[in-house]
């Protein structure tokens, strides 16, 4: 079972970035489930670096989509993506050294971090790349 299903209240009105926004969804329900139906730790390795990589990939994008924009709080949006960067790495890391609390923890976390996103800093910018025809 899916711990979230794309709501178009998460919509930020540009297609690519809410695209993306469904990939990061899905890869992180697919890592929920594989914890749930207590898949090797190989294989929920695999998904960790995943979401980790297409995060990063993510990020990259919408930031470049940003610096078009002449978005005048990149580098406060940046320093967010880093934190965020961090805890995924310090996931990564914890289950490799075996965190049997990581699953509930990492899933929530992830979920909670994603929307909030989403909804609150990622609404911030929406205007100014529509404004520039970013869409």
């Amino acid at each position: 079972m899916d711990l979230v299903t794309w709501d178009n209240s998460y919509s930020v009105k540009i297609n690519s970035i809410d695209e993306q926004h469904k990939k990061l969804i899905d890869i992180i329900n697919r890592l929920h489930a594989a914890m749930s139906e207590g898949k090797s730790k190989e294989h929920i390795s695999d998904i960790l670096k995943e979401v980790l990589d297409y995060t990063k990939y993510h990020f990259t994008y919408e930031e470049e989509l940003m610096q078009k924009a002449g978005y005048e709080d990149l580098e406060g949006h940046k320093q967010i993506h880093n934190k965020f960067i961090s805890e995924i790495e310090n996931f990564c890391e914890r289950h490799k050294k075996g965190d049997l609390f990581l699953s509930f923890e990492l899933s929530t976390s992830l979920f909670d971090w994603l929307i909030n996103h989403i909804k609150g800093t990622d609404m911030l910018y929406t205007e100014k790349m529509l404004a520039q025809g970013l869409n």
